[in-house]
């Protein structure tokens, strides 16, 4: 735009305006979707094109200028939340900016492996090789542990109230693990070698299509060397191993007679003798496992699965289907973990005002995000509807046993067919296929509400507890 302003030697002169025409004003529509693209950022086909992005109120689903263009068309799929970055499980005290429990450690370090007799004196005991597994393996690792004198703010049991609402205890003596340097490697090695035995006690009982798809995921594993399948079936395992408590085994259980039953929160292993770690030893295990393990192998499988994505090729199209399953199935598990906590505990449906910082609605960010990847990777389109038997498919990327897979779930989804219809009523804690029957959707839609309540539980809540 250019306007005409007297000048000081000529009679007029020319000035060109940097911006262009004059802005109209916002109407109220207008107003709020530029808010939320300010809160989100654009997608990137918007930003790239450097158009407006007219976004929705929910940040899974794809802008206006996305939603009417076809899948199949898309760069990458709309969506604001970008797949690395979602919550998979939770991170325990490795978010203590503090280091609180290197403090503990230090604290206790000095006085290690004293015993504070009852007449005063002091004695000294050696620090000790003991083995550690959990509830559903006989897999061990050694870890050392040592002797600390527990001050007042130290938890050395379990509480819990059972089923009569009566409260109950179970006390340790209080021992930690002292070479935690020692302890990481042993985990890092004892992870890959339990890992079956995991999926196999923990699926028995399953639906039918979960336990299907984990077995042919170990098949196409065993058959691919898939670097992303091997990923999501040791992040599956690796995570269900920090939501259970510790067990020690062999020899040397403290001097306290093996578990007969299950302890409030410590599951009985019905393989070998055994009984809970202190429950300090529990959350140094828990903070190695996800220091060591857990967030660098998340960082790596989430990079494979986008990749993969992103390349567009329909041969990516089988291993991205089974990664995203074991990682929806991995969150609802999770968030089974989170009902179960919140009853234990006492915490309720009802909204708090830091009620974004829910591990639940983490959980569900997570989940959508997932699902708008694979839904894109699909095109648009239902893969597992089509008729793989019949010639008219093209069958040119698939192997003998993934179509016979294929069809063979889909079999199975069409016995389960009332049930999963009416899924979306109901509660995504208490249903282990409430996300991975959403991946067989040929109408997936990423606006799709979720009709039922959020817990309200943080991650400071099971850091208290």
């Amino acid at each position: 735009m250019t306007t005409r302003k007297r000048g000081p030697h000529d009679s007029t002169q020319i000035i060109f305006r940097a911006y262009g025409t004059k802005r109209s004003r916002f109407h109220e529509e207008s107003r709020k979707s530029t808010a939320l693209t300010r809160i989100f950022g654009a997608c990137e086909a918007c930003r790239k094109r450097k158009l407006r992005c007219e976004q929705a109120k929910d940040g899974f689903a794809p802008c206006a200028r996305c939603a009417k263009t076809s899948p199949r068309l898309l760069y990458r799929p709309c969506c604001r939340i970008d797949i690395v970055d979602i919550k998979l499980f939770r991170l325990g005290t490795t978010l203590d900016q503090l280091a609180g429990l290197q403090r503990w450690m230090q604290s206790k370090e000095s006085a290690k492996g004293a015993i504070l007799l009852a007449d005063g004196s002091t004695s000294f005991e050696a620090p000790r090789k003991v083995l550690l597994t959990h509830d559903v393996c006989t897999t061990t690792f050694e870890v050392t542990i040592s002797r600390y004198q527990p001050g007042p703010d130290d938890t050395t049991g379990y509480s819990w109230t059972d089923a009569a609402g009566h409260r109950c205890k179970y006390e340790l003596p209080p021992y930690y693990i002292s070479n935690l340097a020692e302890a990481g490697r042993n985990l890092r090695q004892y992870i890959p070698k339990a890992r079956l035995e995991f999926t196999r006690a923990l699926l028995v009982n399953s639906n039918p299509v979960i336990s299907k798809t984990f077995k042919e995921a170990e098949r196409f594993y065993s058959d691919s060397k898939s670097e992303l399948i091997a990923g999501a079936l040791m992040l599956w395992s690796a995570t269900r191993m920090i939501e259970r408590v510790w067990l020690i085994t062999g020899r040397d259980t403290l001097g306290l007679p093996p578990m007969k039953h299950s302890i409030g929160p410590c599951r009985y292993n019905p393989f070998i003798e055994a009984i809970p770690v202190t429950p300090i030893m529990d959350t140094q295990l828990d903070e190695i496992a996800l220091k060591h393990v857990l967030i660098p192998l998340k960082s790596k499988v989430l990079h494979l699965l986008k990749d993969k994505v992103l390349e567009k090729k329909k041969e990516n199209w089988y291993e991205i289907f089974l990664a995203s399953f074991i990682v929806l199935h991995s969150s609802e598990v999770v968030l089974g973990q989170v009902m179960d906590y919140s009853r234990r505990y006492g915490i309720t449906f009802v909204p708090k005002p830091n009620d974004g910082n829910s591990l639940s609605r983490e959980y569900y960010h997570a989940c959508k995000t997932v699902l708008a990847y694979f839904h894109f990777a699909s095109g648009g389109a239902a893969p597992l509807a089509l008729d793989w038997h019949n010639q008219a498919s093209d069958t040119s990327i698939m192997s003998h046993e993934q179509v016979d897979f294929l069809c063979d779930i889909k079999n199975e989804l069409s016995k389960q067919d009332d049930k999963l219809q009416n899924l979306k009523n109901e509660s995504m804690y208490e249903n282990e296929i409430f996300w991975c029957h959403q991946l067989f959707f040929d109408d997936w839609k990423a606006d799709m509400p979720y009709l039922g309540k959020f817990l309200t539980c943080t991650e400071k809540d099971f850091l208290l507890s």
